[in-house]
């Protein structure tokens, strides 16, 4: 299973990434600054309000966690949801 995570740079997004990974997970996590490799995890360069990025981080996903939505400011769930509509992806 593929999981694709935002927040996973974040204090409560590490410790999910942690635990997911530890399960044998198969995770995929944006991130805008380079980080280390790690096992099971890829990470995907950008951003919560870059709809190219947030389209690479969830295809083929089979879930999404959201761990934070926290960028320069808050972002709401709406915007969130907006900009992976921008991206084509399909959002219920």
């Amino acid at each position: 299973m593929i999981v694709a995570v935002t927040g996973a740079t974040g204090f409560v997004g590490r410790a999910v990434v942690d635990r997911a990974a530890s399960s044998g997970l198969s995770l995929r996590a944006l991130t805008r600054r380079a980080q280390p490799s790690r096992a099971g995890l890829t990470w995907i360069a950008g951003a919560l309000d870059k709809p190219d990025s947030l389209a690479t981080l969830v295809e083929g996903a089979d879930a999404v966690l959201a761990a934070s939505v926290f960028h320069f400011r808050t972002l709401t769930i709406g915007e969130v949801k907006d900009h992976l509509r921008a991206a084509g992806i399909t959002v219920r």
